[in-house]
This record gives C-alpha cells, sequence and structure tokens, in this order.
C-alpha cells in the first residue's frame, strides 16, 4: 500500500472521528425520553439476504428498552439488547450483540449519546467509542414505518446500512 493511500484512508478516518465523535453540541442532548416513544412497538423488516425484526417497549421508570433479531432464514441470528435511559440530565443509548446461545460479541455495551434529530420524530445516537466511530439515526417515515440509518467505519472506508422496518400490529 503507498504512502499516499495510507494518507487518505488516515485523513478519512479523522474526518469521521471529527464528524461523528464530537461531543453533541449545546441543547441537543436535552431530549426528554418521552419525547420518544414514537418508536415504541414491533418493527420488521426483510434485509438484504434475510430479515430485522426491533421491538421497543414504551418509555417507564426513566428507561426505554429494546432488542433486535437480524439474521438469515434458515441460519442463527445476530441479537441486540438495547437500552435508552435517563443519565443525569441526558439521555444515553447502550447496546450489546450476542450470538447463539447468547455468546456476548463485546466485552461491554456499546455506549451512545443521544442528540435530537433534524427533523421532527427523529434521534440521532453518537458512538464514544473514538477508535470505531459510529452513528445511528432513526426517524419515523410514516405512521407505520421507522428509517434505521447506521453509518460507521469499516476498513478505513465509511459504510451506510439503511433499514426500512414496517410496523408489525397484532400478536
Amino acid at each position: 500500500m503507498s504512502v499516499k493511500t495510507l494518507i487518505s484512508i488516515g485523513a478519512m478516518a479523522l474526518t469521521a472521528v471529527a464528524v461523528w465523535a464530537k461531543p453533541p453540541s449545546e441543547g441537543a442532548g436535552k431530549l426528554a425520553l418521552s419525547e420518544l416513544s414514537w418508536m415504541a412497538g414491533r418493527w420488521q423488516s426483510p434485509a438484504k439476504t434475510g430479515y430485522t425484526d426491533e421491538h421497543w417497549a414504551e418509555p417507564r421508570n426513566g428507561a426505554m428498552n429494546g432488542m433486535c433479531r437480524i439474521g438469515d432464514d434458515g441460519k442463527r441470528s445476530v441479537y441486540e439488547i438495547l437500552l435508552i435511559e435517563e443519565v443525569g440530565d441526558k439521555l444515553e443509548y447502550s447496546m450489546m450483540h450476542f450470538g447463539p446461545g447468547l455468546k456476548p460479541r463485546e466485552k461491554e455495551p456499546m455506549k451512545f449519546d443521544v442528540e435530537r434529530g433534524k427533523k421532527d420524530k427523529e434521534v440521532v445516537f453518537v458512538g464514544r467509542d473514538k477508535e470505531k466511530p459510529a452513528r445511528l439515526t432513526y426517524s419515523l417515515a410514516s405512521p407505520d414505518q421507522l428509517v434505521c440509518v447506521l453509518e460507521k467505519m469499516r476498513d478505513g472506508k465509511q459504510m451506510r446500512d439503511e433499514f426500512r422496518m414496517n410496523r408489525v400490529s397484532g400478536k
């Protein structure tokens, strides 16, 4: 790999850290947990080669918990335990991945700062890990469609995955 390529990769990584890993701007993290009740419900989406199921409980007692299952039909899934909670005077988002048998994929939960989105019914979770900058944006595209966009760096490249999930009623 040439020096020029390495410098380009380094510059992209630093740009991502500067953009994604910056602390929330003044007032941006001042969301009330009740303002996120629009996320509550059961959501489902076909993924590129499988499925995504996500469930969010209504906010209660300072927390809103969720779970997500992502996988291919006929194969084992990846599971996520999700938590948005009041910590002091702000909200914090925590996430942890598990494989089959609830084997943890991380040693500790990933932590994210919570920011108000640019539009109504949108929230942004900015990862605190400076080594692996990540950003999750949830928005309500319609009363029955939740959109989750994951932006992160992988192998020196900026990646963007979008999950469009439809509300599932009943059951």
